[in-house]
């Protein structure tokens, strides 16, 4: 039989947790892997931003025949692969550094992984 303190500790930590979970973003001791967090994740935002315009670009090359903005398009791509190697970097770096450990960790790989397909 579990000891009766025991249960009612963890069910005050789970109580803290809920609480803190809808609270919104949460922070850190480290202030700077709050601020490393947010320039990946501000990373992957331009990365999307700048595909969408490319896209777009693309699309309208292509409807009016325009080769010189295709060519743009085609010429712009090597900085998104900058980008996508930046992120990819700058989560490795993250990792090793902060070392962080469950949602911390799911959150700092998911960035990397979005920031593939884009």
């Amino acid at each position: 039989m579990p000891d009766r303190g025991h249960i009612i500790i963890v069910s005050l930590h789970s109580q803290s947790w809920a609480r803190t979970a809808m609270a919104g973003p949460a922070r850190h001791i480290s202030s700077s892997f709050d601020v490393a967090l947010y320039g990946l994740k501000n990373d992957i935002l331009k990365m999307s931003s700048l595909t969408d315009r490319m896209f777009q670009a693309a699309v309208e090359g292509l409807l009016n025949r325009d080769s010189d903005l295709c060519s743009q398009v085609v010429a712009d791509e090597d900085e998104i692969d900058i980008l996508e190697k930046k992120v990819d970097l700058d989560g490795i770096i993250l990792l090793v550094r902060f070392q962080p450990v469950a949602s911390d960790m799911r959150e700092v790989i998911s960035a990397m992984r979005r920031s593939a397909p884009v």
